[in-house]
C-alpha cells in the first residue's frame, strides 16, 4: 500500500494531535504562515543523538549537525558568510518552544527502549502526557567548521537548558527532528517524531502544502452560504427584537380619568398659578 505523502507541518500535526494536544493549540501553534518556509526535517544519524543513546557505537560528536538548506532557520545568510571570510565564531543562545507532551512521549518511549546501545538515564525535568502546554528553553548554537566546511551546530552540554538536554534526551538515532522558524522574531519551534510514527508517511521536502483551486473554491462557497443564512435569519420576521438597557422605549400609556393636554399658565408675567383640564381652577393672582 503507498504511503500517504504529508508536508512537514502535516507530520507535526498528526503526531502531536496523536499525543492528546488540543486541536485548538495546534491550529494557531502549527499554522502555516506563522513560520518561515525554511525549515528542517530530517532523521538523526549516530552523529547528532547524545552520548548515552549510542553507547558501543564509534564516533564522540553528540552535536546537532544543521543541514545547509535549514542555516537560515538559525543565522541570516550574513552571518554565516562572514564566517567563511573570518573564521571567528558566532555563538550564543537559541529560544526554542518545545511541546511538554512530546518530551514526556519521547522520553516514556526511551525508558522502554534500553539496550546495550541506549544507555538508562533520568531525564532532568517531569513532564505530563496529553498536556496542550508550550514550554519555552533555550539552547545553545554556532557557526563552526566541519571537515575544513562551515558547518552550524546546535548542542552545548555546559550551555544547554535542561529543557534542551531533555529534549535530545529523548532523540534516538533515525528519528525525525523537526525545525521551524516563526516569522519576525526569533524564536524557532522544535518537535522530534519516533522513526516508527514517521516512516508511515512519505514525507514531502515542503513546510506545508498549498490548498489546491478545488479546495479553495469550496472553502468560497461554504463561507457565502453561511454568511447568506445568517443575513436571512437576522432579517426573519419571526425574530423578536432585541433590546438593550440603553434602547429608547415607549412612553407608558396614561392612568384612567388623566389627559394629556399640557397645564396652562394663567397669562400673568409673574404668575406661576397653573390649572389642568381636570382641575379647573379660578384664576385669582394678582400681577406684581
Amino acid at each position: 500500500m503507498a504511503k500517504k505523502q504529508i508536508s512537514a507541518l502535516d507530520l507535526a500535526t498528526k503526531y502531536l494531535t496523536k499525543l492528546g494536544v488540543q486541536k485548538t493549540v495546534l491550529n494557531t501553534a502549527l499554522l502555516p504562515s506563522k513560520y518561515e518556509d525554511v525549515f528542517m526535517c530530517v532523521p538523526q544519524r549516530k552523529s547528532n543523538v547524545v552520548a548515552v543513546n549510542k553507547r558501543t557505537l564509534s564516533g564522540n560528536q553528540t552535536h546537532i549537525a544543521v543541514s545547509k538548506a535549514a542555516w537560515e532557520v538559525f543565522f541570516t545568510p550574513a552571518q554565516t558568510s562572514a564566517y567563511a571570510t573570518t573564521r571567528a565564531t558566532c555563538e550564543t543562545d537559541q529560544t526554542f518552544n518545545f511541546f511538554e507532551a512530546n518530551l514526556f512521549d519521547m522520553l516514556d518511549r526511551r525508558s522502554r527502549k534500553t539496550s546495550a546501545i541506549v544507555e538508562a538515564a533520568t531525564p532532568i525535568g517531569t513532564y505530563s502526557a496529553g498536556t496542550s502546554t508550550i514550554l519555552s528553553d533555550t539552547g545553545r548554537k554556532w557557526i563552526g567548521e566541519q571537515s575544513g566546511e562551515t558547518q552550524v551546530h546546535l548542542g552545548r552540554i555546559t550551555g544547554d537548558s535542561n529543557t534542551f538536554k531533555d529534549f535530545r534526551l529523548g532523540i534516538l538515532i533515525d528519528d525525525y527532528l523537526l525545525f521551524f522558524k516563526e516569522k519576525h522574531t526569533d524564536k524557532v519551534l522544535a518537535v522530534s517524531v519516533p522513526q516508527e510514527y514517521a516512516r508511515r508517511f512519505k514525507i514531502s521536502n515542503v513546510k506545508a502544502f498549498k490548498p489546491s483551486p478545488a479546495a479553495v473554491s469550496k472553502q468560497r462557497t461554504a463561507t457565502t452560504t453561511a454568511d447568506a443564512l445568517y443575513v436571512a435569519s437576522a432579517t426573519s420576521s419571526s425574530v423578536a427584537p432585541a433590546y438593550s438597557p440603553n434602547t429608547p422605549q415607549a412612553a407608558p400609556p396614561p392612568s384612567p380619568g388623566r389627559s394629556l393636554q399640557a397645564p396652562r399658565m394663567c397669562g400673568l408675567p409673574s404668575c406661576r398659578n397653573t390649572e389642568s383640564s381636570t382641575s379647573p381652577r379660578r384664576w385669582s393672582c394678582i400681577q406684581a
